[in-house]
């Protein structure tokens, strides 16, 4: 099964988006299978009816019809891409992309286009939490993503799970992202799919103008999802990602998130991951490019962010990999020891 995200911002462009692009996608396959048919039919009956002259000239406007329709939407594709980023409409449908829904990873279409006790001391987040970890070796550890943008861009659940991997865990990654969307959107809209199975600990990330603007809406959207993957498992872990706000923003707007989502933390009785603070360790540490843009990583920052939540996920004080994601070995060695630091 095949559905679209959008990586939008625009909340009102991107359904509209969402719904000509599969509507095209569906003109592309079905109307060429009826003109075929039809074609066909003329075909036998030009056989029955030779005398017919205008019998060839119908078969013929069907053929090019039937060419025509098929290639629309990979015409509207190529003058999309020619304007690029130029206008807001041609950005939005350049970024829109097909996505698989297998037995192994959730996604959730649309727009745009981060543990389970009390919470413990601020520090003890950062050093990992040694010995009561998620992952554990010898069984399969369930986790299931939940966010948009901010965890798709790069494949963080990817790159966590190479990480993983490597240091010996066996773990089924699912997610469930919506370029854009809040917790509470997520929540409202996709229930079932979060709600489908019971996993052992899930990974919660908010968007980026709730999680930097809007506490009630961020403690809500995280309760939401919270109560939802708790009615299948009691007993999961939830770890709820205290991120960057944007690259441009100040140190005090980004220590006032953090606090948020400690605050959340406490008052569900999850865990904070935080990959903001190892997003700032390393800009103040090194000259490694962290950001594709203003709000979301690139390939540096998404495998930064993975390191944050499998050191937080395996409890591990000192994280040992030689996954390195595609990075050169220079670049993920210094990341890997700015999460050590």
């Amino acid at each position: 099964m095949n559905i679209l995200e959008i990586s939008c911002d625009n909340g009102a462009l991107g359904p509209i988006l969402v719904i000509v692009k599969n509507i095209l996608g569906l003109i592309q396959i079905v109307v060429p299978i009826l003109l075929i048919v039809m074609l066909i039919i003329r075909i036998i009956g030009l056989v029955h009816n030779p005398d017919d002259k205008k019998g060839l000239k119908r078969i013929l406007n069907m053929f090019i019809a039937a060419i025509i329709v098929f290639f629309i939407p990979m015409i509207v594709n190529v003058i999309m891409g020619a304007i690029g980023e130029e206008t807001l409409l041609s950005d939005c449908w350049n970024k829109t992309r097909s996505f698989h829904i297998g037995g192994d990873t959730y996604i959730d279409p649309y727009n745009d286009g981060e543990e389970k006790r009390k919470i413990i001391k601020k520090e003890d987040y950062e050093k990992g939490i040694s010995g009561n970890g998620a992952l554990k070796k010898g069984t399969v550890t369930k986790i299931l993503f939940v966010g948009n943008s901010k965890t798709d861009v790069s494949d963080i659940p990817g790159k966590f799970t190479g990480i993983a991997n490597s240091n010996g865990y066996n773990v089924d990654v699912r997610k469930v992202t919506r370029g854009g969307a809040t917790l509470s959107d997520l929540a409202n809209n996709y229930a079932s799919i979060i709600g489908s199975e019971s996993f052992d600990c899930v990974v919660l990330q908010e968007q980026t103008d709730v999680y930097g603007s809007n506490y009630e809406a961020y403690s809500n959207g995280a309760k939401k999802v919270i109560n939802i993957v708790r009615s299948k498992n009691s007993n999961v872990k939830i770890y709820i990602r205290a991120l960057w706000i944007r690259n441009s923003s100040p140190t005090s707007a980004r220590n006032n998130s953090y606090s948020w989502t400690e605050k959340i933390a406490r008052e569900t009785n999850s865990f904070v991951i935080y990959d903001g603070k190892a997003f700032d360790k390393s800009s103040s540490s090194n000259n490694i490019n962290l950001f594709g843009d203003d709000i979301h990583q690139n390939e540096n920052g998404a495998y930064l962010s993975s390191l944050t939540i499998y050191k937080t996920l395996s409890g591990d004080k000192t994280i040992k990999t030689n996954y390195y994601a595609g990075l050169d070995s220079n670049t993920a060695k210094e990341l890997i020891r700015v999460v050590n630091s």
